[in-house]
């Protein structure tokens, strides 16, 4: 559950459950032995940049077990839409990781029934959709529309067109090259809790078997 701070125009929080919220990361900041501890004093050092959605349903941390620092995370709408700022920030992302950071491991997550397959296929009334939400979902959906795409298969379309996003980048193309990083694609069916990958070369997507117990 998420604790909303109150705070006031001086600045102050009014909140009197900060303090309750606040105990935990105190804790772990003051333990020396605390990983978070280790944050803060040795700075972090990821081994991968997650690319997903905005909406919470593809969680890095549920699906890796991953733990503060363990990886960059770049989140937002409408990842898929041809729209400049969004493509700008992606790449941003991109350069620092791969120029910056030099991770070896570039991920990118969507999810089934995200937001821009509600909207394809009527769930959330278009008109009414303009409302609250941006101009760029809206056309990213209106995009999916025009491309002639079954809503089942909206979601996957998601991912073919980030991983070839992602992939003509050329920071990463080089990185690629010099066989520092790797681009991997998924998809994360809500249905079933299966983990789907796209294989580039062959267009197609396949079941990520886990191995046997």
């Amino acid at each position: 559950m998420l604790t909303i701070w109150k705070i006031d125009n001086a600045g102050n929080a009014t909140n009197n459950d900060i303090k309750e919220t606040l105990k935990p990361f105190q804790g772990e900041f003051k333990n020396k032995d605390s990983e978070v501890h280790g944050l803060w004093l040795n700075g972090q050092h990821p081994d991968g940049l997650i690319i997903t959605g905005i909406e919470p349903n593809a969680a890095p941390g549920v699906l890796f077990s991953t733990k503060p620092g363990d990886a960059l995370i770049h989140r937002s709408l409408g990842t898929h839409y041809n729209d400049k700022a969004i493509h700008m920030a992606l790449h941003a992302s991109l350069e620092f990781a791969t120029v910056g950071k030099n991770l070896p491991n570039i991920i990118s997550i969507h999810h089934s029934n995200d937001v821009n397959t509600r909207l394809f296929q009527g769930e959330i009334d278009d008109g009414k959709a303009k409302d609250f939400l941006n101009t760029s979902l809206s056309q990213t959906v209106m995009d999916m529309r025009e491309k002639s795409i079954a809503p089942n298969l909206i979601h996957k379309q998601a991912v073919i067109d980030d991983h070839a996003a992602i992939s003509k980048n050329s920071n990463v193309q080089q990185a690629i090259k010099n066989k520092n990083t790797v681009v991997t694609s998924l998809l994360a069916n809500h249905t079933d809790g299966t983990l789907e990958f796209y294989d580039e070369e062959t267009d197609s997507f396949r079941k990520i078997e886990p191995p046997a117990l």
